[in-house]
């Protein structure tokens, strides 16, 4: 028992001890949480104040912005900012108006003449007199009125010069405001904010006293501006009296009672403090003593109740202590228990080193100073460091990351990780550049490490080769687009079919009516009409086949959504109703790709509506907040909705339709979504569905907008028909197509020759010079099979004849010769096919125009 009695002993030290430390921890927290309160109380006082100045402020507005203020005009003001309501403890609000004693009776009369009968009060001879011209009762026990100057009262007088010399608003000392009921005063203060006339200066003291058109005015009743703040203080926790200065007497007394803080002074058990404050001009004195409540609230019975509870525990130990050999067996027992365990968590640990260096991304770990700790056998190989080399070094010094366009560093993830504590990855794929200089195309992620409490102690970088996996989704978009094409060709050979039905059966009727030129005409006109329908489908042909690489131009999308969905449609039965507003904001896309994913959805719905139907294409503007549509950044983005009124799709079958391959039709390759998902991602935009089966499906395009100025294209200028004189030089490897120019030109009164190839043109076009005969212009075609082509030919005549006027002509209207033609040394560019109006237009302005630029080398 001899052990049993001094483990009583010695657990009686430690009560001791937690009785003293929990009454100093309970009186700790006691003065915190009155501190608190305290500072609280404090910034409200602190907060109100500008408050109500800025209110003052904004009547000073009213009379700086108009020469006259009348009566309805000041008392609209008033009803209109709610000051009863909003501003409690203002008593009164006015204006005072500075009148020049030579002024005076000028002034009395036109207030007279207003209907706003007035006297100066007092009448006392002096060179400038302060008239109260507006004011405004909101306490009606206060009773100041119109007339009274307020410069003849000693107690404020002083703070009104103070205002009118620095331009700011000064509070006046305790001043007592008269009562309408009662003779004895009110203690409260005013504030005076000086009024200057626009426009003056007010940069010295001098000019601003010459400046000064008056005063805007407001009495505060102290009792009604404190409670405003605190409330009734009545069984509050904490108390608190306000003092003019620093010297705590009756004489200074704001708010609340002298008797209770002296009687507070030598009480017991109460908080004490004292803060000043400055306001304006003034500095206020607080002191805040706390209340029976705030007393009962402190737990103060707390260190009695630990020293019972610690008592018990103390003899708990002498009880316990009688089975001591029993639990030190036990112990004994969790100990050998506890080794077997640290060994079974060194296994596990090593499992993990062989997992991690093991696993098939590239995974890097480092410290809060983003220093390396571990590489895997993946990430090696990547970057070309080794574990023992890597381990200690900067993780920026051997994981280079680049831009995968413009070639500028990225920024690490891992430092967003570290900073905000959340997993961070790279918008898009950028390039790593290995130790030896080998480019690999990587994305990757970063991820905070946290401890067993949560707190941060590094972070991990996973990243993967997606290099093969960017050249995959290339191959998908051309495979998707061959798709397209084929689902496309049955409505291209119906429009086309009906193209052609138009052109031979006009043919027919003319060969028919032989013996009528007028018929004849109007079955020429029919044909061309015909023609120059089916130039439009070739060139949305060509638009379509465009592709490869992206190559982003800033577009207003709703003239490329409008072309691309009509072509989807053509031969099928299914019709589209749009909704384009033109205030849409531009985007920067690659053209081409954008009009295929607009294809490739558009389609889908027609295939999702066999029996035919509509589909309705909208787009609108949308911003986001940061976090509203993940992935999504915030910003300003371009809403792009397709909805058709098909079967709908699967819920199963949802996850997985931007699956490349993945297809739920017979004879289809499922490219279309998978492709225009990659798109789509590609240009940091997102796409979203929302399907129901037998109600159909809402494809959403989400594309960021862009914050380039957009070029204003050239007005077009009507077609005509122009006839001219000189001569021209056509060049064309098609001797159906030089005889059908030819022809043209010489009805509009050209002289003509014609070449099949570059080198002939050249030829043709000395000669002419050389005998002093030389060409107006010339048109070149821009490709020859097997000969010199207008590219060529262009640069060779512009060595010879710097002066040239020449025309590029070609089929296939995207080429860039066709779209930069003034780059290559032409004057002018005409698409083929073309009508003789287009040619006789464009042959003009060349030959009109000054000769063009020299391109420089």
């Amino acid at each position: 028992m001899q052990v049993a009695y001094l483990v009583l002993a010695l657990s009686l030290i430690p009560t001791a001890v937690v009785y003293f430390r929990v009454r100093d921890n309970v009186e700790t927290r006691e003065r915190t949480r009155f501190e608190r309160i305290v500072r609280e109380q404090r910034e409200a006082i602190e907060q109100r104040i500008p408050h109500y100045v800025d209110q003052m402020m904004g009547v000073r507005g009213l009379f700086m912005a108009n020469t006259v203020v009348s009566p309805e005009q000041w008392q609209q003001y008033l009803a209109s900012v709610e000051i009863p309501s909003l501003y409690p403890g203002i008593g009164t609000l006015g204006y005072i108006e500075r009148v020049e004693a030579s002024d005076k009776d000028a002034y009395v009369e036109s207030n007279r003449l207003a209907g706003r009968p007035m006297r100066i009060v007092p009448d006392t001879p002096r060179p400038t007199y302060f008239p109260v011209a507006y004011i405004n009762h909101f306490d009606h026990e206060l009773h100041a009125g119109v007339g009274h100057d307020h410069f003849t009262d000693p107690d404020r007088q002083p703070f009104m010069a103070l205002a009118r010399d620095t331009g700011e608003p000064k509070a006046t000392a305790k001043v007592f405001l008269n009562r309408e009921k009662t003779n004895d005063g009110h203690g409260g203060f005013v504030i005076y904010l000086p009024v200057y006339r626009p426009g003056a200066p007010v940069t010295t003291v001098a000019e601003r006293q010459a400046s000064l058109q008056g005063f805007i005015f407001a009495n505060f009743e102290s009792d009604k501006f404190i409670n405003g703040i605190f409330g009734n203080q009545t069984n509050g926790m904490v108390r608190c009296e306000v003092f003019d200065g620093t010297v705590i007497d009756r004489e200074h007394l704001l708010y609340g009672d002298a008797d209770f803080v002296e009687a507070a002074r030598h009480g017991s058990g109460q908080l004490l403090q004292r803060v000043t404050l400055p306001v304006l001009n003034r500095t206020w004195t607080l002191y805040f003593i706390s209340q029976p409540l705030f007393a009962t609230e402190s737990e103060r019975s707390l260190p009695t109740i630990s020293l019972v509870c610690w008592l018990t525990l103390s003899f708990l130990l002498f009880g316990i202590t009688c089975a001591e050999v029993n639990a030190r067996a036990r112990s004994e027992a969790i100990t050998a228990k506890l080794r077997k365990s640290e060994t079974a968590l060194a296994a596990e640990k090593e499992r993990l080193a062989v997992t991690l260096y093991s696993i098939a991304d590239g995974v890097i770990t480092t410290d809060m100073m983003s220093r390396v700790l571990s590489i895997n056998k993946v990430a090696e190989q990547l970057t070309g460091w080794s574990q023992a080399e890597a381990v200690g070094m900067p993780l920026s010094a051997m994981f280079n990351v680049v831009h995968e366009h413009t070639r500028e560093s990225v920024a690490n993830p891992l430092e967003n990780a570290l900073r905000e504590g959340v997993a961070r990855g790279l918008d898009q794929p950028a390039i790593l550049i290995s130790r030896d200089g080998t480019e690999r195309l990587i994305s990757d992620s970063a991820a905070p490490i946290r401890d067993r409490d949560g707190g941060i102690v590094g972070a991990v970088v996973v990243f993967r080769d997606v290099t093969a996996k960017q050249k995959s989704e290339a191959e998908l978009l051309k495979e998707s687009k061959l798709e397209s094409v084929g689902l496309l060709a049955g409505g291209i050979a119906h429009d086309f079919n009906n193209i052609l039905q138009g052109i031979i059966g006009n043919l027919s009727l003319a060969r028919m009516s032989a013996h009528s030129t007028e018929k004849i005409l109007e079955r020429l006109a029919a044909m061309e009409k015909s023609a120059l329908r089916a130039k439009d489908l070739t060139q949305q042909l060509v638009m379509f086949a465009r592709g490869g690489a992206p190559i982003r131009t800033r577009v207003q999308v709703t003239n490329s959504i409008r072309e691309a969905t009509l072509f989807a449609l053509h031969g099928s039965n299914v019709h589209c109703e749009f909704s384009l507003p033109t205030d849409i904001w531009p985007v920067e896309v690659d053209e081409g790709q954008f009009r295929q994913v607009i294809n490739n959805i558009v389609l889908n719905a027609v295939q999702a509506m066999p029996e035919g139907g509509k589909i309705e294409v909208r787009v609108d503007n949308v911003e986001f907040t940061d976090g509203f549509l993940p992935p999504l950044a915030a910003g300003k983005y371009v809403k792009i909705m397709i909805r058709d009124f098909g079967m709908g799709i699967k819920p199963e079958d949802v996850p997985r339709i931007f699956d490349p391959y993945f297809t739920t039709r017979k004879h289809a390759r499922g490219l279309g979504l998978a492709s225009a998902y990659s798109v789509i991602r590609k240009h940091e935009g997102q796409i979203n569905v929302d399907t129901h089966v037998g109600r159909g499906s809402t494809f959403q395009i989400y594309l960021p907008a862009s914050v380039k100025a957009m070029e204003t294209p050239a007005a077009e200028v009507d077609q005509k028909r122009f006839f001219g004189q000189g001569r021209v030089l056509v060049m064309d490897d098609e001797q159906d197509i030089l005889s059908l120019v030819r022809e043209m030109l010489e009805l509009m009164g050209y002289e003509v020759e014609v070449a099949k190839d570059g080198a002939e043109a050249l030829q043709r076009y000395m000669a002419s010079k050389r005998g002093g005969n030389p060409f107006s212009a010339v048109i070149m075609d821009l490709t020859i099979p097997e000969g010199m082509g207008g590219k060529e030919a262009i640069r060779r005549l512009r060595e010879m004849d710097p002066t040239v006027k020449a025309i590029v002509s070609s089929g296939y209207s995207y080429d860039p010769v066709m779209a930069s033609f003034r780059e290559f040394g032409f004057s002018g560019v005409i698409p083929k096919p073309y009508v003789m109006e287009d040619l006789g237009r464009v042959l003009d302005e060349v030959i009109r125009n000054p000769g063009p630029t020299v391109p420089q080398a």
